[in-house]
C-alpha cells in the first residue's frame, strides 16, 4: 500500500496471527506483536474502509519521508485500541509520540533557517530546500506552492551535515536552481504539524456493516448539559453496574466501585458533554505524565458527588489528593536542582530537562518558554535512575543541547 489517499483514523493492537506484514518494512508482523493500523479506503469493495498494518518503529521512522503533509500520529487520542495495551507497551508508544512531537517542533524550527532554491528555466516550475539541526538534514523538494516531499538523513557529526549539505548545494546550483528568499507563510519551506484526518462518518458506518456490526452505543455515561469545549469538571460516584471501563487502564470497574469521571465534550451528540470513568488510582497516576499543564485534581472542591460518598470512600480520595499535592511539591523542589538544557542551534529554540527524585526522573520539554509535557518514570533504584539521568543527558548534549 502507498501512503496516497485518505487516512480516516488510527488503530493499535496486538497482531491476531503472524501472516501480516508491517507495510513500511515488509517484515512479517509475529503474532502477539504491536502492530499500528492506518484506516483507509478499500481497494477491493468500494464504500467500505480497511486497516493496513506498521510495526511501531518502522511506522514512525517513515513519517520523517515522503509527503510533507502526509497523515502522521502527533497525539494518543488519535490511536484506537491504546487503552487495551500494557503499560509497558503504552510507554513505549508515548516515547515514539514525544520524539515525533519534537521532530516536528526541530522542524519547523529549523525550517526558519533553510536555505531554498528554485528552478524555473525549460518550463521547470519546482524547489528544493535543505535545513540543518545539530547532525540531522532535513531536505523538502516539489513543485513549487505545493508542500511536497521531505526527507531526513542523520550524519555522523554537525560537520558531516554541514558538507552534506553544501554539497548537495552545490549540486543543485549547478543544475540551474537559484537560491531565493525563505518563504513566509507559504507552506514550502514552513509548515504547521500535520494531523491525521477524522475518520469520515459515512466510512465508518460501511465498515461497521461490512463487520456485521450494529453502531453500539457508547459505554460512558453523558453528562446533563454542556456544550462548552474542552474538559469541564470532575465527578465521583460508586459505578451503577460493571459495564464501564477505566479511560486509562480499561479494566472494567465492577458494580459498586468507586469511580471518578472527568467531563468532556460528547463526540456521539454535538453541543453535549459526558463523562469518561477512571479508577481514581489509575486517575492519579496519569497525572504525572503528558502535558504539564493538563488537567488534574488537587482539592476535594473540584470533585462533584464527594459528599455522597461513605467517609472511608471520603478519606481514600482525600488521601489521593494529598499524594497529589505531595507530588506537585516535590516537582518543584526537585526542579530546582534540575539539569535544564537548551538547544538553540540551527534555528533551534527548544526545552529539556530531568530531575531525581529518590527513585524516580521526571523530564519536562518542549519550546522554550512554554510549560512543555511532563514525563515521570519510577526506577527499580536510585542508582537506576541515576543511570537513566546520565544517559538521557549525554543524548541530548550529542544532539547539540547545552547547558543553560
Amino acid at each position: 500500500m502507498t501512503e496516497e489517499g485518505k487516512t480516516y483514523g488510527w488503530k493499535v493492537e496486538y497482531a491476531k496471527s503472524g501472516r501480516s506484514k508491517c507495510t513500511t518494512s515488509k517484515e512479517p508482523i509475529p503474532q502477539g506483536a504491536v502492530r499500528i493500523g492506518r484506516e483507509i479506503d478499500n481497494p477491493f469493495k468500494a464504500g467500505t474502509t480497511m486497516h493496513v498494518w506498521s510495526l511501531p518503529e518502522p511506522l514512525f521512522a517513515s513519517f520523517h519521508k515522503g509527503s510533507a503533509s502526509k497523515a502522521r500520529i502527533t497525539e494518543l487520542e488519535q490511536l484506537e485500541g491504546y487503552e487495551d495495551l500494557k503499560q509497558k507497551d503504552k510507554d513505549k508508544i508515548e516515547e515514539l509520540i514525544g520524539e515525533e512531537q519534537e521532530f516536528l517542533e526541530e522542524l519547523k524550527e529549523a525550517d526558519k533557517n533553510t536555505i531554498y532554491l528554485e528552478c524555473t528555466t525549460g518550463g521547470e516550475s519546482k524547489f528544493w530546500s535543505i535545513a540543518v539541526s545539530g547532525e540531522v538534514t532535513r531536505v523538502k523538494y516539489g513543485a513549487i506552492g505545493e508542500d511536497g516531499c521531505v526527507s531526513e538523513k542523520t550524519h555522523n557529526s554537525e560537520d558531516a551535515a554541514e558538507k552534506f549539505k553544501d554539497k548537495k548545494l552545490q549540486e543543485k546550483l549547478k543544475k540551474g536552481y537559484v537560491q531565493k528568499d525563505n518563504p513566509v507563510g507559504g507552506g514550502v519551506a514552513k509548515r504547521p504539524a500535520p494531523k491525521a484526518e477524522k475518520p469520515a462518518p459515512a466510512k465508518k458506518a460501511k465498515t461497521e456493516d461490512k463487520k456485521g456490526k450494529k453502531k453500539a452505543e457508547p459505554k460512558i455515561e453523558a453528562a446533563a448539559g454542556g456544550g462548552e469545549s474542552g474538559e469541564q469538571g470532575w465527578r465521583v460516584e460508586y459505578a451503577k453496574s460493571g459495564r464501564s471501563k477505566c479511560k486509562d487502564s480499561n479494566e472494567p470497574i465492577p458494580a459498586g466501585a468507586i469511580r471518578i469521571g472527568k467531563e468532556v465534550p460528547n463526540p456521539y451528540k454535538a453541543g453535549s458533554m459526558m463523562f469518561v470513568w477512571y479508577i481514581p488510582e489509575n486517575l492519579f497516576k496519569s497525572f504525572h505524565k503528558g502535558s504539564a499543564k493538563k488537567a488534574r485534581i488537587t482539592s476535594l472542591d473540584q470533585i462533584e458527588g464527594i459528599n455522597d460518598l461513605k467517609q472511608k470512600d471520603q478519606d481514600k480520595i482525600e488521601e489521593m489528593i494529598g499524594e497529589e499535592q505531595e507530588f506537585v511539591k516535590e516537582l518543584e523542589e526537585a526542579e530546582k536542582d534540575t539539569i535544564y538544557l537548551e538547544c538553540k542551534t540551527g534555528g533551534e529554540n527548544k526545552f529539556w530537562s530531568i530531575a531525581v527524585k529518590d527513585d524516580v526522573t521526571r523530564v519536562r520539554w518542549g519550546a522554550i518558554g512554554d510549560e512543555g509535557n511532563l514525563s515521570e518514570k519510577t526506577h527499580a533504584s536510585n542508582d537506576a535512575a541515576e543511570k537513566f539521568k546520565d544517559k538521557k543527558v549525554k543524548e541530548k548534549l550529542n544532539k547539540g543541547y547545552e547547558r543553560a
